[in-house]
């Protein structure tokens, strides 16, 4: 299992740039975030934005934390 970081398409926000077409960032479909090789660094966005959806999931699944 590798770790996670900003996506390099969009630097981690998700969107498409100004002069795509699309809405959603087409490297990471929209999610911000990229799996990579465990050993480099995650920037702090990064494991902020998986910790919010680790919560956000284990409210909606109700799991005991």
């Amino acid at each position: 299992m590798g770790t996670w970081a900003d996506c390099s398409g969009c630097a981690g926000t998700g969107w498409a740039g100004e002069e795509s077409p699309e809405i959603f960032c087409a490297t990471c479909g929209g999610a911000g975030l990229l799996e990579h090789s465990a050993g480099t660094p995650v920037s702090e966005n990064a494991t902020a934005q998986v910790a919010r959806h680790v919560a956000r999931l284990t409210e909606l699944l109700g799991v005991a934390a």
